[in-house]
């Protein structure tokens, strides 16, 4: 291993790279077909490191869907959206159109900013989505919004 990468015999890469490739589908494969190789057993490695942090995903976020589901937890997308709508620097009286807006936190996030003044027309392509922003809006108090289907 040199300055943090790990070389590779060029005739062990040659020979395996294929069944070693598919160890990041199928973590045990490069076991069974290429088992002395290097490259082999860093793609095993790989894809067993890539397997167990999916099912960790799954079990942590199966374990709180119903924190998500009742509103406890929102989800981080929306907080990093929610920056993006403060780095807008909307101001009361400004006119804003915010697209692809449901479910309409980034909307709330503006409308919050122009002190509920001004006006905010808020999109999104289904009338279903659209009833998010609604709802969204209503719920925050804002009455300087209006949500349309495009």
């Amino acid at each position: 291993m040199k300055n943090g990468t790990v070389a590779f015999d060029a005739a062990d890469v040659a020979a395996n790279r294929d069944a070693a490739s598919l160890g990041y589908v199928l973590f045990f494969l490069p076991l069974l077909s290429c088992g002395n190789s290097r490259l082999g057993r860093f793609c095993a490695n790989q894809g067993l490191l890539l397997s167990l942090c999916y099912l960790a995903a799954r079990v942590i976020l199966r374990s709180f869907r119903w924190l998500f589901l009742f509103g406890f937890l929102y989800d981080f997308a929306v907080t990093l959206v929610g920056l993006a709508a403060l780095a807008l620097g909307a101001r009361p009286g400004d006119t804003v159109l915010d697209l692809c807006a449901a479910p309409g936190g980034k909307s709330l996030t503006i409308a919050q900013e122009m002190q509920n003044s001004g006006r905010l027309i808020s999109c999104d392509v289904s009338p279903n989505r659209v009833s998010l922003i609604e709802k969204t809006l209503a719920h925050g108090g804002i009455t300087c919004a209006r949500a349309l289907c495009n």
